[in-house]
């Protein structure tokens, strides 16, 4: 076994010429080195030796930590290189690298962070495939395709300043704030039916600002569920599409609003605030002018880009067809079976758990609730609780004060003890939760651990949730001190138990 002295010669060389193309330090490369020489003198390595070497040259870069330039003190875990790169230089296709990430997990000794961020990695990218290929009969049934201003996938157009997006432009747009938004919202990432409920949503806020822009042209007959207007000046007069899209490909209204409402308002708002998209940033339109759609492309790239590197992930823009910067995806025939069918099943189930929770307490909504319920004069109380509400209507918030809490936490001329306090008690209520009797063993099952985890922070969230709906307008009231609430021990400790 092991390499032969000339394949290991020209491979060395390649190795060589792929560390200064990467930019990779010289201890990565060298960890990278080594673990192919331990593979390949105890097994036989079946199909391209420098495959191999680009799946331990991923698993050295994130195995090694890099100081941060802003703070020395502190160090971020991988060195930055761009995972899409690695296989474009390699010519390995994405789908053989998770393929053959396995088989490098079963023959070296990898960490157990590491092989569920491989895990996470894949279940992220099983998850996009599935969704583009829904999105793109989707977008087509919502934009006319066959537009004049044609223009293919990947390209951009000729003096943009002076012509509109095409509506292939637009499309690539819509899928990038998609997995933007997707990426920055933890319970959405790898779950395959809130993601197929966000995209629904992106395509809604695309299709109102494509129809605001006065580019009717480009969308197919009115499909919108709100009054034709000229001029808008309230966000929820804006056109939706929600009901058709729920309707014509088997979506879930009420989750699909509230995932647009609670996540991708809030997250296209970040981005307005941070001035990374510019544009009407009261109805969150405008995005698509002519004057301003290339630079929030842009802008939005990067952003992702960005996000990818830090976390040594998968491009998802490479489902596009971005051919000349991308990576391939592979042979999907090959790669598991994600499809159609996967989504409606899912749906199916998702249904079925509103379905009960609609027996033993009142129907799910968006938090704004009154919009969306018809009247009912069933009033039974609620005999169970169902940790499935709670983690769609709060899945969007992290599980903290929101910033206009913060600031009146900040103002306060005595530091409060709410943040320690509700900290405190969830990371007891995180310990119990461990160790459910007392003697027994802690649970080691991984499905298990990540349920405690998202009780614990459901439990944060829906305090602060209360704190933040109750705060702002007390602090309004001239005789309300906020050091009273926000150091009364016992008052925090009754609510967060009401929580929990």
């Amino acid at each position: 076994m092991g390499l032969s002295e000339d394949v290991e010669r020209k491979l060395l060389k390649t190795h060589n010429e792929n560390i200064k193309a990467l930019n990779l330090d010289k201890s990565s490369a060298s960890e990278a080195w080594k673990a192919l020489l331990e593979i390949s003198d105890s097994y036989i390595l079946e199909g391209e030796p420098l495959h191999w070497l680009g799946c331990t040259t991923y698993i050295a870069c994130k195995s090694s930590f890099t100081p941060t330039v802003s703070k020395p003190n502190v160090v971020v875990q991988g060195n930055l290189v761009s995972l899409t790169r690695l296989l474009r230089i390699i010519d390995l296709s994405l789908i053989d690298f998770f393929l053959k990430m396995r088989k490098c997990a079963a023959l070296l000794s990898l960490s157990e962070d590491f092989k569920e961020h491989m895990e996470k990695l894949e279940k992220n990218f099983n998850v996009s495939m599935v969704l583009f290929r829904k999105f793109q009969p989707i977008f087509s049934d919502v934009f006319r395709m066959e537009n004049v201003d044609v223009q293919k996938p990947g390209t951009k157009a000729k003096k943009l300043k002076t012509h509109p997006p095409s509506c292939w432009r637009i499309m690539d747009f819509t899928w990038t704030l998609f997995i933007c938004v997707k990426a920055n919202v933890n319970n959405i990432t790898d779950d395959l039916v809130n993601s197929y409920h966000l995209l629904l949503a992106c395509i809604d806020l695309v299709y109102a600002n494509v129809y605001v822009s006065g580019r009717k042209e480009m969308l197919k007959a009115n499909i919108s569920s709100t009054p034709e207007k000229l001029n808008f000046t309230e966000i929820s007069d804006l056109p939706c599409i929600i009901d058709y899209l729920c309707k014509t490909h088997d979506g879930i209204i009420v989750d699909v609003k509230s995932v647009k409402e609670y996540c991708l308002r809030k997250y296209v708002k970040k981005l307005f605030e941070d001035k990374i998209i510019r544009g009407n940033d009261r109805l969150l339109t405008e995005v698509m002018e002519f004057t301003t759609f290339e630079s929030n492309m842009k802008a939005l790239g990067k952003l992702y880009e960005e996000y990818t590197l830090s976390l040594g992930g998968v491009d998802e823009r490479v489902f596009l067809g971005y051919s000349s910067n991308m990576c391939n995806i592979g042979n999907f025939g090959m790669y598991g079976n994600g499809n159609a069918q996967e989504i409606r099943e899912q749906l199916e189930a998702r249904r079925k758990q509103n379905a009960l929770q609609g027996r033993v307490g009142p129907p799910l909504t968006p938090l704004s609730g009154k919009r969306y319920l018809k009247h009912n004069d069933n009033n039974s109380s609620i005999s169970e609780n169902n940790s499935f509400s709670l983690h769609s209507s709060l899945m969007a918030r992290d599980p903290g004060p929101a910033e206009i809490t913060l600031k009146i936490i900040k103002n306060c001329p005595k530091k409060p003890i709410l943040v320690s306090t509700v900290d405190g008690l969830i990371a007891t209520l995180h310990t119990k939760l461990l160790t459910p009797q007392p003697g027994a063993p802690p649970i080691q099952d991984k499905s298990a651990l990540k349920e405690i985890r998202n009780v614990s922070d459901l439990s944060a969230k829906l305090f602060y949730k209360f704190l933040d709906s109750i705060l702002p307008g007390e602090t309004k009231k001239p005789t309300f001190d906020p050091n009273v609430m926000l150091n009364n021990e016992q008052l925090i400790k009754s609510v967060v138990r009401l929580c929990c």
